[in-house]
This record gives structure tokens, C-alpha cells and sequence, in this order.
């Protein structure tokens, strides 16, 4: 869901909406939505991590570095294990 988020704009949204409702996000994104949006983020530069906190700012990066990561996390087969760890609260 994280990678929907990064790439969501108004350019992306109806070819990610139907993703979303699908709840089909090992698949996302495919080749080709790639092929037509490319790898960079169209409408969020950066991304901020918080432990819970929002006043607790534990992290930050570039919006695209970050959906690259994800994403060959996802193609090895780690997406859930990457999921797993985002998720986590500490």
C-alpha cells in the first residue's frame, strides 16, 4: 500500500484505484504501469518516518530511492518481510 501511496497523483489514480479496491499489492506496480508512469514518484518527494509519534521523527527519504527499495524487496520476495518491519512501531 505504501508503494500506491508514493505513486498515486492525479495521473495515477484511476490506474491505481482499481489496485486498492483489489487489495492485490504484490503485483503493484506492474510492468505496465511502469512502462506508461515510469519509476519516479509524480507527487511526493520525500518520505517522513515516525515512531508513533508524530512529534518522534525517526527517519526520512527521497520519495523515489524508497519506492526502489520496495520494490526489489518485493520482486526477491521480501515484500512481506519489509511490510512487517514498516509496520512495526518501535
Amino acid at each position: 500500500m505504501l508503494l500506491a501511496y508514493l505513486y498515486t497523483s492525479e495521473t495515477t489514480r484511476s490506474a491505481i484505484k482499481p489496485v486498492i479496491k483489489s487489495g492485490r499489492w504484490e503485483s503493484f506496480p506492474d510492468a505496465a504501469f511502469l512502462d506508461k508512469y515510469g519509476l519516479a514518484s509524480q507527487g511526493v518527494r520525500c518520505l517522513l518516518v515516525y515512531d508513533g509519534d508524530r512529534n518522534h521523527l525517526v527517519g526520512f527519504a527521497d520519495a523515489n530511492q524508497f519506492a526502489s527499495e520496495l520494490m526489489a524487496y518485493q520482486k526477491r520476495g521480501f515484500g512481506g518481510m519489509a511490510e512487517k518491519v514498516l509496520n512495526q512501531s518501535y
